[in-house]
């Protein structure tokens, strides 16, 4: 029988490479090893949730040494756990389910990517999680992956769960593979299932209050219950502040089943202990409050009116529950507890500002308001708010008392500093202020473009805080006491953007890609801008790009507002990252920064039909040197030929047989019973299967000694039009055009993306 012998070389490129290898006799050159890429993942499971509900949580894939090629996580999960989603980059990333790991000794699955096996734990599952990004550089930007699973309602409660994942290189350190893969190191965590969750809150702005029944407020207990599981009974108390007076009927049960007070707080009299019983089979729903029990009171006469006083009202509740699983014991769960801590004052005062957050110019209404005490009267009442550069104040607003509007006027001044402190005497205009009364007072204010005291911008994402300090004595003997709130406005910060201008269905090696980075800044100003363009191996390549601003790569960007000049543009071939440096940027209106990058897709081999995304990074500076980082992902796909290559005898004039036959294509039959002088036929059929033409197709067969007097017969296409070529199948036989793309059908029938070689031999006569 006489075997087929052949090999091919493709490239994807116009260019030719060649491997040269030497031979050096006399001394041994000591090789020095690479340091291999090293891929990591951070941690990110919550340590419990809930039976029946799902859970999320991100992981971000990251590099350390030379570029990873083919990035992916291997997720390892036990079968209490239920694979729902992977999202990367805010949209739906590759899943594949391998299956479930069978009983040793076979406890192995397949791992797809690399074709190699994986051991597990009998039960557990394997799903592989892909990247859309091709490549993954040192000191680049990590990869997020939000990954969302459901623990089975069936397992066990408080029995940690284990999760693992394992970072991998499909392709190793080459775009190729042709070192083979790299896989890291597992990364082990837990999640323990649970049924409940408790807390506490109270409604008391800013957690502070005056006594009195003038100034009653809300405590709120909630039982989160998971989805589908059964509590039966639920009990939830509340040791209420001994200075607390529960008011009787306010006490409020939304959810459970068969719940009732079964223990009340003494009324009148304050402390006490409010109980909840649910008899009833409470069954979990999706809602984040399946049980809730609110109630109301007010502090009592705790305080001394004679001093300065605050005393902390601290209220400890708790939720005692047991758990009917599906099947088993029931069991008695961990108490669950909370706390809340409201401070209890002659007078309070807190302090908003509308809008909250705001560019330069715009205006701002701060308001404050003032509870006093029912057990006492104010007296020299001075308020003094400490406004901080960058805002003006523009004028009073309004001063309402028990009431009744006031009139007042401000003292405002500018400090040193070019903050201002704005003094209302409130005493001065009203006093004294009756127990038990409320105040509001709100003022205008505008941000200022700039700072008056440096004269720099305020921007983006600066934070101006101010802060209110309430002076006060009471009528009643107290002297120099205070309470203080704040209040702060934050500028709008950047928007980062990236897309893809002459968008395509993919793109072949030669062609551009046309991306736009696109910096908003709706405050007209910020500083230390940069763009930091990381371009995806080995489809680009960041040395290929003229880096003149205006040039034929880097251009402005048709919306560009601001008119700037980068002051610098550089490159890191390491991380095959484009970065633009721009001077800082000052505007009284909202300024648009953009860049048009025309990258071209390498010819430089990789696998056909990539789906990738090209990362920007921008970073700006606010007034304290707080760098801000904004991600603009846009994906794209690529191709690329991919040639298959099949060789069989396609005749001959002597009595052998060919199986296959030579009908069927394409041709891959092998001549049994040949004998010496028998005429042979070949065919080498070398098909483009690949979504981009094949470019300097070489093909080259060695031959074997029992065939002698072999000759090229024809090289067609495979619709039987003559393709120009030069070389030897011995040497190399190189095609003079390019392959198409494929058609859109792999195999027969061919068309111009497959090259037929018809190779005639003669059987040796040592046969």
């Amino acid at each position: 029988m006489l075997h087929k012998a052949m090999h091919i070389a493709r490239s994807t490129s116009a260019r030719r490479l060649r491997l040269v290898l030497l031979l050096f006799c006399g001394f041994i050159l000591q090789p020095v090893m690479a340091q291999d890429p090293e891929p990591n993942i951070t941690e990110g499971v919550p340590a419990q949730s809930f039976l029946g509900e799902q859970f999320c949580f991100q992981t971000d894939f990251s590099n350390v040494g030379p570029p990873g090629f083919g990035p992916y996580i291997r997720l390892d999960l036990p079968p209490q756990l239920i694979f729902d989603s992977a999202t990367i980059f805010g949209t739906g990333g590759g899943v594949t389910t391998v299956g479930v790991f069978p009983p040793p000794p076979g406890n192995q699955l397949t791992d797809p990517r690399i074709d190699q096996p994986v051991s597990g734990t009998e039960g557990r599952s394997l799903i592989i999680l892909t990247f859309p990004v091709e490549s993954v550089v040192d000191g680049g930007p990590d990869l997020p992956i939000e990954i969302c699973l459901t623990i089975d309602p069936a397992a066990e409660v408080g029995v940690p769960l284990p999760i693992d994942m394992t970072p991998v290189y499909q392709f190793g350190d080459t775009a190729t593979g042709d070192n083979g893969p790299i896989v890291g190191g597992v990364v082990n965590q837990t999640i323990t299932p649970t049924v409940l969750l408790f807390s506490k809150a109270d409604s008391a702005p800013e957690s502070e209050r005056p006594p009195g029944a003038s100034w009653p407020y809300d405590y709120t207990l909630t039982v989160d219950i998971a989805n589908t599981a059964t509590i039966q009974p639920l009990v939830i108390r509340d040791v209420l502040p001994a200075d607390f007076q529960f008011q009787a009927g306010s006490v409020a049960i939304s959810g459970g089943i068969g719940c009732s007070v079964t223990q009340t707080p003494p009324v009148p009299g304050p402390g006490g202990t409010l109980e909840v019983t649910c008899t009833g089979a409470t069954v979990g729903t999706t809602s984040a409050s399946d049980v809730e029990v609110s109630y109301s009171g007010y502090i009592t006469d705790v305080l001394d009116e004679t001093f300065c006083q605050i005393q902390p009202q601290i209220n400890d509740a708790s939720a005692q529950g047991t758990y009917v699983p599906l099947s088993g014991p029931v069991q008695v769960l961990p108490l669950a507890s909370d706390q809340t801590a409201v401070s209890a004052e002659h007078v309070v005062v807190q302090k908003g500002v509308t809008p909250g957050q705001a560019a330069p110019g715009a205006a701002l209404v701060y308001t404050l308001n003032f509870q006093v005490t029912d057990f006492g009267d104010v007296s020299n009442l001075v308020v003094t708010d400490s406004i901080p550069d960058g805002i003006d104040f523009v004028s009073h607003g309004s001063l309402n008392v028990a009431g009744a509007p006031v009139a007042i006027s401000p003292a405002v001044t500018v400090n040193p500093d070019s903050s201002k402190t704005i003094v209302y005497d409130i005493g001065a205009v009203s006093a004294p202020i009756a127990a038990g009364s409320a105040i509001t007072l709100s003022y205008n204010a505008q941000l200022r473009q700039d700072y008056q005291d440096t004269g720099l911008p305020v921007l983006s994402s600066d934070s101006l805080s101010n802060t209110v300090i309430a002076d006060y004595d009471l009528v009643q003997g107290a002297a120099a006491c205070s309470d203080g709130s704040g209040a702060t406005v934050s500028i709008i910060p950047v928007n980062l953007q990236k897309q893809i201008v002459n968008l395509q269905p993919f793109y072949v090696p030669g062609e551009q890609v046309q991306f736009r980075l696109t910096l908003n800044v709706p405050a007209g100003d910020t500083r230390a801008i940069r763009f930091e363009d990381f371009l995806p191996l080995p489809v680009f390549k960041v040395t290929d790009l003229d880096l003149g601003f205006g040039g034929p790569d880097i251009v402005r960007g048709p919306n560009d507002t601001a008119g700037l000049t980068p002051t610098a543009i550089t490159i890191s071939a390491a991380q095959n990252a484009l970065f633009i440096d721009w001077p800082d940027l000052s505007s009284t209106a909202g300024e648009t920064i953009e860049v048009d990058v025309f990258a071209t897709v390498t010819d430089d081999p990789f696998a056909d039909d990539l789906f990738l995304t090209n990362i920007l990074l921008g970073r700006t500076s606010n007034t304290p040197g707080a760098t801000a980082i904004a991600t603009g992902p846009v994906s794209f796909n690529v191709g690329a030929p991919e040639m298959v290559i099949t060789k069989g005898v396609a005749a001959t004039d002597g009595a052998g047989s060919i199986a296959p036959a030579p009908a069927i294509l394409p041709v891959d039959g092998d001549l049994a019973n040949a004998d010496a002088g028998d005429q042979v036929s070949y065919l080498i059929t070398a098909e483009n299967r690949g979504s981009a033409q094949a470019f300097d197709v070489t093909i080259t067969d060695p031959g074997v000694p029992e065939l002698i007097g072999c000759s090229v017969a024809s090289v067609t296409d495979g619709n039987g039009a003559a393709l120009g070529f030069s070389g030897t199948l011995g040497s190399g036989l190189v095609l003079d055009s390019p392959l198409a793309a494929n058609d859109g059908t792999p195999g027969a029938p061919f068309g111009a993306d497959t090259a037929l070689v018809t190779v005639i031999c003669n059987v040796a006569g040592t046969v």
